[in-house]
């Protein structure tokens, strides 16, 4: 029968130290409505907002991503039924993620973009 010993590794003092918190928040709507028989609209909106802060005190740690920041994303679409089955559908949507808290050597970010896309649909 093989015999265990306790054997106790000392533990750091600044690890047991360290503190992560981050609180999270977001929200989405999106309203259809029809103008005409043949049309349908949509628009949308989505946001994500997060605020968080850490203390981590030990030193090969690697570099944490952010811990606060939004990202917003309104959208549109457009669909027309030509005919009986086929509906075209032009749709918008912009994406912005911009930071609130310093990722430290790192610059904070800012990105931010429009996207559209037209599309067919054929249904049978």
């Amino acid at each position: 029968m093989p015999q265990f010993s306790s054997l106790q590794h000392p533990i750091p003092a600044n690890l047991d130290s360290s503190v992560y918190d981050n609180k999270i928040n977001f929200g989405y709507f999106n309203i259809m409505f029809k103008p005409v028989k043949r049309v349908t609209a949509n628009l949308g909106y989505n946001l994500t907002s997060t605020s968080g802060n850490t203390l981590i005190l030990n030193p090969i740690q690697n570099t944490l991503g952010p811990l606060a920041f939004n990202f917003h994303k309104p959208s549109a679409s457009v669909d027309v039924d030509l005919v009986k089955g086929v509906t075209w559908r032009t749709a918008w949507g912009y994406y912005d993620y911009n930071e609130k808290s310093d990722p430290g050597l790192l610059r904070l970010r800012d990105f931010h973009s429009n996207s559209a896309s037209l599309s067919l649909r054929y249904a049978f």
